[in-house]
């Protein structure tokens, strides 16, 4: 496994037998430049993006993506990331399709004013592309949420889901041979991460993931963010992309990374 980062001081080169710097995914022909230098010196066989910033880059490269030299990229195709990384077109997508919480377009501002009149408060608003718990502002009052839609202008607002059932993250794997998910009951700490996780067999979120996995046309892998509130199940967020978990899942037998990987080269997954 060879690894790269743009920090060759971080914490990157601790997991990997090989390292490699890299410039920011932001700079495209040099970061794309670079990583197909790293797949030829090192004779690799797919590559594995891991940010949100690498993954929209990658993603870009074909349907299914690859590299200019035709070394598979695994992660999911750009349309479909934007589709659902994306929490308003996300949002859209689904309605009608699975229970959501009333939600709005914060650019919108009769949108807006339709849902504080539906819903009233607690509200949230959160950046429309992941970014963790680090986006995420809680409003309780007109004011404040004046103030977060200017701090994050492109938003979206959505009724404040209670985790009175707890919070989940679920895994999911759908390919021609099978499909495959595995839900935990998390507990987030100040990083936004999943610091504390108890796998669930909670039907109604399993019920639900398989819905998505459904509605969504999933392909390979990706990781869904809910609730069980009083009002049921309500999604907060996909995550296109493998999760912070992803060791924790295949410790239990449900190996993602691995499926992906063997997929991308032509393996079999039995």
């Amino acid at each position: 496994i060879v690894g790269c980062d743009m920090e060759e001081h971080g914490v990157g080169p601790l997991f990997v037998k090989h390292f490699a710097k890299v410039p920011a995914a932001s700079s495209f022909k040099d970061y794309v430049n670079a990583v197909e230098e790293i797949c030829r010196s090192f004779q690799l066989q797919a590559v594995v993006p891991g940010s949100t910033e690498e993954i929209a880059v990658l993603s870009s490269l074909g349907s299914p993506p690859r590299l200019p030299s035709g070394i598979p990229l695994v992660c999911q195709p750009s349309s479909w990331r934007a589709r659902f990384e994306d929490k308003l077109s996300c949002m859209q997508a689904l309605a009608g399709e699975l229970p959501l919480a009333p939600y709005a377009d914060g650019t919108d501002a009769a949108a807006v004013k339709r849902l504080v009149d539906q819903v009233g408060f607690p509200l949230v608003v959160k950046s429309r592309i992941s970014s963790g718990s680090k986006k995420i502002r809680p409003v309780n009052n007109r004011q404040q949420l004046e103030d977060a839609l200017i701090e994050h202008p492109h938003a979206v607002v959505q009724q404040y889901v209670d985790d009175s059932g707890g919070e989940f993250s679920i895994g999911l794997f759908v390919c021609p041979r099978f499909n495959s998910l595995v839900a935990y009951r998390r507990e987030l700490r100040e990083a936004g991460c999943s610091m504390l996780a108890d796998l669930s067999e909670d039907e109604e979120i399993l019920a639900y993931s398989r819905k998505f996995a459904e509605v969504s046309g999933l392909e390979g892998a990706a990781n869904l963010q809910v609730r069980k509130s009083r009002e049921g199940v309500r999604l907060l967020e996909v995550n296109p992309r493998f999760s912070s978990l992803v060791a924790v899942r295949a410790a239990c037998g449900f190996r993602d990374a691995e499926w992906s990987v063997r997929l991308a080269v032509g393996q079999d997954l039995a």
